[in-house]
């Protein structure tokens, strides 16, 4: 991956992360990695632990942000996220999938989109 896009990926979860807590989230960890995969950002909103994937473009020119996350990728979080209460104790808490697709572009506010409860990524 091109260090312009590890930038790019960075900001978008710095900005998710923000706009979280601003939400009234609690964000656990960001970049958690698992032998299934990266968690983005492991939050809370109220007692459902929420495993959030970011996605982030500087532009809809190749289809939305969202758009990008594949029923593979779901998958794997699903998996991290097992994994990640597993080791936390805390398999008895209800959890959820969340997306956050950001487009930013030089001139104006970041979009930020919030997608909740995903299990399957046709339904974004």
């Amino acid at each position: 991956m091109s260090l312009a896009r590890q930038l790019l990926g960075k900001k978008g979860e710095a900005l998710a992360k923000k706009y979280l807590q601003q939400k009234g989230f609690r964000v656990f960890a960001t970049n958690y990695s698992t032998k299934y995969g990266e968690i983005d950002l492991v939050s809370q909103q109220g007692d459902e632990l929420v495993f959030v994937e970011v996605k982030t473009r500087k532009s809809n020119r190749f289809g939305h942000p969202e758009q990008s996350v594949t029923k593979r990728k779901v998958q794997h979080i699903m998996r991290a996220g097992h994994e990640y209460m597993r080791i936390h104790h805390w398999t008895d808490r209800p959890w959820r999938i969340d997306v956050i697709a950001i487009t930013t572009s030089e001139n104006n506010e970041p979009e930020i989109v919030h997608f909740t409860h995903i299990d399957n990524p046709a339904n974004i």
